[in-house]
């Protein structure tokens, strides 16, 4: 099962996201080489990743072309593309944008559910976990799994943009519940402070995060 999402922000970018798909025909050769002696489970999250990542590079005229891997695992999207993918259980999403290197994008997606208590010590500043207690009154979602979604997110859009590895305390996030938005402060190299606008979608019990900027 597929579905496709849409952007709040980039009514431009396209969305897909389903259950994992174990289907090597759905890939390349070359694809098929990169994937063809990890464990089921990898194998798995990489057909899904480049079925739904093809399914939406069709929408942009850019079908069959192999969507391979660089020395940092990082996908290599074609010419004026930009993209990302993620993973959880069973699970995938992918997002996919005409760019000319003007335009990144990162997503995240992870189970609706309690985060670890250690994961959670570990990823949330004070301030996001005040955010959390006050935002209880929703109980329906997982707030701290939810910011730390959002930090995955950024995570992918720094590594596209700058190939810079922002690390969890490097980003402050502030919820915007009801407008189902976020903002992100990111601390970069030099000293340089950047403020991103992403968004967040709730589906079939799962979180999806999502930065196009």
């Amino acid at each position: 099962m597929k579905d496709k999402l849409f952007s709040k922000l980039n009514k431009e970018a396209i969305i897909y996201y389903g259950e994992h798909i174990y289907n090597t025909t759905t890939l390349t050769r070359e694809e098929y080489e990169i994937i063809s002696g990890s464990v089921l489970k990898r194998k798995r999250e990489f057909c899904t990743g480049r079925y739904f990542s093809h399914k939406a590079l069709k929408e942009l005229g850019k079908d069959n072309t192999p969507l391979l891997k660089s020395q940092e695992g990082i996908p290599i999207w074609p010419d004026g593309i930009e993209g990302s993918i993620s993973h959880c259980f069973h699970k995938g999403a992918v997002v996919v944008i005409r760019s000319d290197h003007k335009i990144f994008c990162g997503i995240d997606i992870e189970c609706n559910k309690a985060l670890p208590k250690e994961v959670e010590r570990l990823i949330l500043s004070k301030y996001e976990l005040q955010q959390c207690i006050d935002l209880k009154k929703n109980p329906n979602i997982f707030w701290e799994t939810l910011i730390f979604s959002t930090k995955e997110t950024m995570y992918k859009y720094w590594c596209n943009k700058l190939n810079y590895k922002l690390k969890p305390e490097e980003c402050e996030i502030k919820l915007i519940a009801n407008k189902d938005i976020f903002y992100a402060k990111c601390k970069l190299p030099n000293d340089n402070i950047e403020y991103i606008v992403g968004e967040f979608i709730i589906i079939d019990n799962h979180i999806i995060t999502l930065v196009i900027k």
